[in-house]
């Protein structure tokens, strides 16, 4: 997490009266700098451009290039984790409840090479297996659909992370972490209607690298796929324009 300016409660408002006060009488100065700074941190959709700063957008969808594993291992939710031997996600289409977002429906599917050294290709079999109506084929007897899967992935975020939404549409239970710390779980209900889970994950992003991770589980055996998508906010020019108040202040304490 960022470290923030006080703005709880009645500070913002009284920041924003002081942001109209200098808007008003054109007042430039240090003061006046970290009131914008302030009020920028606070509400960036609304005072970033009063300080010429850009709010950008990125979505980051479920794909192949996710991560997966079916083995628990210490620390995988975090970001010094190394992921080198996990195997990347198979796709399986697009998202059926998440549309709009680019994702992707993605497990863990794993085939033993020595079984179908004989087949002229095994991506046609992924495909069989992948389905429900695949379930009962004799192939699923050299292929491994666990029921269990750890997804994970990482992504930067440059500057000053203003908000991030994370929704998941997937069978059946899951638990979410981020940069290892627990965010929630759902746990299968089957009287329950399935639906799109969607969490604030705002306060858990940091500048650099971030990590997020789930842990799905197929509690039903009904071959079911994990689908996501997370909405970033960002202010790139954050700690440039830091720097500048920071020079703006020596150089009004010099004077």
């Amino acid at each position: 997490m960022q470290p923030k300016f006080p703005t709880a409660d009645g500070a913002t408002e009284l920041l924003d009266l002081g942001f109209q006060a200098q808007q008003e009488l054109a007042i430039e100065n240090t003061w006046a700098r970290k009131i914008n700074m302030a009020l920028v941190q606070s509400n960036p959709d609304e005072y970033a451009a009063s300080l010429g700063m850009e709010v950008m957008t990125e979505m980051i969808s479920s794909s192949s290039d996710w991560l997966a594993s079916a083995d628990y291992q210490r620390g995988w939710t975090g970001t010094d984790f190394s992921d080198s031997h996990w195997s990347n996600a198979h796709d399986e289409g697009p998202s059926t409840g998440l549309k709009g977002t680019g994702s992707k429906a993605i497990w863990l599917v794993n085939i033993d090479p020595t079984q179908i050294a004989n087949l002229d290709s095994s991506s046609s079999l992924i495909e069989q297996v992948s389905t429900t109506e695949g379930s009962v084929n004799q192939l699923t007897s050299f292929i491994d659909r666990p029921g269990k899967v750890y997804f994970c992935t990482d992504f930067d975020i440059e500057g000053l992370p203003v908000s991030g939404i994370v929704q998941l549409n997937l069978d059946d239970s899951f638990a979410l972490y981020v940069n290892g710390e627990f965010v929630a779980d759902y746990r299968f209900d089957e009287t329950a209607e399935r639906k799109i889970h969607t969490f604030d994950i705002s306060e858990h992003l940091k500048t650099g690298k971030n990590v997020l991770a789930i842990e799905a589980t197929d509690s039903d055996d009904s071959r079911g796929s994990l689908e996501a998508a997370l909405e970033i906010k960002n202010l790139p020019d954050w700690f440039k324009m830091q720097r500048e108040l920071q020079k703006a202040e020596r150089d009004d304490s010099g004077n």
